[in-house]
C-alpha cells in the first residue's frame, strides 16, 4: 500500500511521530506532500524511507511542511490533484487539519480518491471530535513559556504579562492552559470581562504577588479573523 500524507493549516509539534505511526500501523510506503493543499496542486512531494521515519519520529525538526490556502478551489483544480495522485499510484490520501481541510477532502473524494481526514486543530472546529493532534502539545509549550515569564516577574517585580494564544473563537486552549500553568487571568471569547474589571483584578493580584500573567485568546474581542491579532485591541 502507498499512502500520501499532507498537513493543512498551521504546523504542529509531534507531526513526525504521527507520520511514523501511520507507516508502522499500516505497514505502508509513505509519500509526503509539502505545502498543504497548494503542494498537492504543485505535486510537491517526496517519498520517505522507513529508516528516516524511525530517526525523525520524535525529532523537533519536521519532515513535512504545512501550508494553507485562503481561496476555494475550482473543480478543475480538484481534477488536477486527483490526476496527479493517481499518476503517483497513491492508494489513500491522509490529510491532517481542521474543518476547512476536511471539507476539501470531502470534495476530493468525489473524484475517485480514497481520503482520510485526521483532526489537527486547536480551534475546536472538527465536529464530533474530543481530541485532536496539537492541542496537548500546545498546552505543554504554553506551560514552559509561562514558567519563564514567572522567573522574569520574580527578578523584576510589578510586571504584567499578556500572552496571546491561538484557538480562533474557541477559548478552550486558553482556559486549559491557564489552569495547568496557574496563570492569573484567562480571557476567552465565551466569557467577556470589562476593562475596568480586568484592571481591578490585576491590581488585586499585584498587591499579593510579584507578577501577573494573563492568557488571552486570539478571538477574545470577537473581531478575530485569520492573520488578525485580536488581543492587541486590549490596552
Amino acid at each position: 500500500m502507498k499512502i500520501g500524507i499532507v498537513i493543512s493549516g498551521g504546523d504542529v509539534s509531534g507531526i513526525n511521530n504521527f507520520i511514523f505511526q501511520i507507516a508502522r500501523l499500516a505497514d505502508a510506503k509513505i509519500t509526503l506532500f509539502n505545502g498543504g493543499i497548494p503542494g498537492l496542486l504543485e505535486k510537491n512531494h517526496h517519498d520517505v524511507a522507513w529508516r528516516d521515519l524511525v530517526d525523525f519520529s520524535i525529532a523537533a525538526i519536521p519532515i513535512i511542511t504545512s501550508g494553507r490556502t485562503t481561496r476555494k478551489l475550482q473543480r478543475s483544480e480538484y481534477e488536477t490533484i486527483a490526476r496527479k495522485l493517481k499518476s503517483l499510484h497513491i492508494d489513500v490520501l491522509i490529510m491532517a487539519g481542521g474543518d476547512g481541510s476536511l471539507q476539501f477532502l470531502n470534495t476530493l473524494s468525489e473524484f475517485d480518491i480514497n481520503c482520510f481526514g485526521v483532526g489537527m486543530t486547536i480551534d475546536n472546529d472538527v465536529y464530533g471530535s474530543h481530541y485532536t493532534i496539537g492541542f496537548s502539545t500546545a498546552c505543554e509549550q504554553i506551560i514552559k513559556e509561562v514558567s519563564r515569564l514567572r522567573n522574569t516577574g520574580r527578578a523584576l517585580p510589578g510586571r504584567v504579562f499578556m500572552v496571546e494564544l491561538l484557538g480562533g473563537y474557541c477559548g478552550e486552549l486558553t482556559l486549559q492552559s491557564a489552569i495547568k500553568c496557574n496563570a492569573d487571568i484567562a480571557l476567552i471569547p465565551e466569557s467577556q470581562m470589562s476593562l475596568e474589571a480586568l484592571a481591578e483584578r490585576v491590581k488585586q493580584k499585584l498587591a499579593v504577588q510579584n507578577s501577573v500573567i494573563i492568557l488571552c485568546s486570539e478571538g477574545y474581542t470577537r473581531e478575530y479573523s485569520p492573520r488578525f491579532s485580536g488581543g492587541r485591541l486590549i490596552p
